[in-house]
């Protein structure tokens, strides 16, 4: 089963306080970008193994994202076996949600497979205990996304005849990182609002 996990861009991001579990709460709006993607393939095997090409993946294969879906579903739903190979192409450290992708790939292809017929809200749960934006994918339609990023509403945003250009230099910032140098804060107008002004005014106020 060949799946393309494509990434996602967040339009405005405000980080309002630090939570007690050391993550932020958060309000974001999450948006699939489908032309970039990476390519995960899932197919019954002997023994779970993993492979992976293209863009350097910076772990050891057990810690890949997509092996970590691969346990949590064996554990959690008696999943069998299977070989996961990725070809990579999102790139690291830009917060376009590729490694959240590819484990979100494989949940899915893991529910497929094995007939699990998970309902939606046991297949976001599954995807938010591997990170923040993971759950995103399995709607992988416009949310706004608040908590740490895995409560999701759905949002109507009118992108017909919009383009966008996904620029990522050589060097990289880690999710950790990033969060380290922010200041909390609510802002005096919520998300939900600012998102609702038109496309042409989103600079100014997102």
């Amino acid at each position: 089963m060949i799946r393309k996990a494509n990434c996602k861009i967040n339009i405005g991001l405000d980080v309002l306080r630090r939570r007690e579990d050391g993550y932020h709460e958060l309000a974001t709006v999450m948006i699939p970008v489908y032309g970039l993607y990476d390519v995960v393939e899932v197919e019954y095997a002997a023994q779970t193994s993993f492979r992976a090409c293209g863009l350097t993946v910076d772990c050891p294969a057990a810690d890949n994202l997509c092996m970590k879906a691969v346990r949590l579903m064996q554990v959690r739903y008696g999943a069998g076996d299977v070989s996961v190979a990725l070809d990579k192409r999102i790139p690291f450290g830009a917060g376009l949600g590729g490694g959240s992708s590819d484990a979100t790939a494989v949940i899915l292809a893991l529910d497929e497979l094995f007939g699990l017929k998970l309902p939606e809200r046991e297949l976001i749960d599954c995807a938010a205990a591997l990170g923040s934006d993971t759950a995103f994918f399995v709607r992988n339609t416009p949310q706004l996304c608040t908590g740490r990023g895995e409560v999701m509403t759905p949002v109507k945003l009118d992108l017909q005849g919009l383009w966008i250009a996904v620029v990522k230099p050589d060097c990289g910032v880690s999710t950790r990182e990033a969060y380290a140098g922010i200041r909390p804060g609510v802002p005096a107008v919520p998300l939900a609002e600012r998102i609702a002004r038109p496309v042409t005014e989103w600079q100014t106020f997102l």
